[in-house]
């Protein structure tokens, strides 16, 4: 017959024996738990990346795309006129933008040549001014976030 005292250090060792056995989980527990945050992490990040680069691929597909309708217009037609109009029609169609147009340089002027979308029409654009005769003058493109703060537009 077990004793009073021997039942007490038993129930007492295997009490230990159980603490130490569920620090040893949780411990496992913890690190499984920030290997699995850490990877939950990675994965969000490279969802984002995957995202950005799908937008990216989306809208070279779409340049590809006018490219190819260009090149066709090209290939078919010898008027630098419907060629003009080719252009500008399907640049709206697919970047989605509401107004386009296209003018050529001819001496000190840039004169309108096809438009889409716009109210007032521009016939002429004078070199010496606005973004547009900058971008002439300087041969280097120009990206207005928002136009009505810059006092050449």
């Amino acid at each position: 017959m077990i004793s009073q005292d021997e039942y007490f250090i038993g129930v007492t060792l295997i009490s230990v024996l159980l603490a130490i056995v569920l620090l040893i989980f949780l411990n496992r527990y913890r690190r499984d738990n920030t290997r699995l945050r850490e990877t939950e992490g990675k994965l969000r990040q490279n969802e984002q990346e995957l995202q950005s680069s799908l937008a990216v691929t989306e809208r070279q597909a779409q340049e590809l795309q006018v490219l190819n309708q260009v090149r066709t217009t090209l290939a078919r037609e010898l008027d630098l006129s419907a060629l003009i109009r080719t252009v500008v029609e399907v640049t709206p169609q697919t970047f989605g933008y509401t107004q386009v147009s296209l003018y050529l340089l001819e001496g000190d002027d840039l004169m309108l040549q096809h438009q889409i979308g716009y109210d007032s029409v521009i016939e002429r654009i004078p070199i010496a001014e606005g973004v547009s005769g900058r971008v002439v003058r300087t041969g280097q493109p120009i990206f207005l976030e928002d136009v009505r703060e810059d006092r050449h537009f």
